[in-house]
């Protein structure tokens, strides 16, 4: 029993590296030894390709990947980049808003899925970007916004 759960395990194992393509080790800055799959690579070279376009404008996520495209790219951990409740202490979702409200030039990368799961992140500021932004462009599963007003 022992040897057949042992070599289902491995198999099975096998088949998902081969059928995820894994990367090991990659090219992904600061992660360069941690199991990513190509699509991940692929994800994160688009967003990279995408940021490098954009390079003299202020980019904003409002994703859970905001920290881990900050730490590829060297980049500073800012304000804005966990949008969780109670991050920002008492009336933390208003000092957020205000906050954004004064960044009309930023380019916000939005992901619109984070609405529609149960997670911390604070929905009334992306609702809010949505809401009072235009959106300008799509880069790979997210909306990009500029606001408006």
């Amino acid at each position: 029993f022992f040897f057949g759960v042992t070599i289902f395990t491995a198999l099975l194992s096998f088949y998902n590296n081969y059928s995820n393509k894994i990367l090991y080790p990659n090219s992904v800055h600061n992660f360069e030894y941690r199991l990513l799959s190509y699509e991940k690579i692929k994800y994160t070279e688009e967003i990279n390709n995408y940021m490098k376009k954009n390079k003299n404008r202020k980019i904003i996520f409002l994703t859970s990947d905001a920290y881990y495209f900050r730490i590829i790219n060297n980049q500073k951990i800012g304000y804005y980049d966990l949008i969780n409740h109670g991050n920002h202490g008492y009336n933390g979702s208003k000092k957020l808003l205000n906050i954004i409200k004064k960044n009309k030039d930023a380019l916000f990368i939005v992901d619109k899925e984070q609405l529609n799961v149960y997670l911390q992140t604070d929905k009334n500021v992306i609702n809010y970007v949505m809401k009072n932004g235009k959106k300008i462009d799509k880069v790979y599963k997210y909306d990009v916004y500029i606001l408006d007003k």
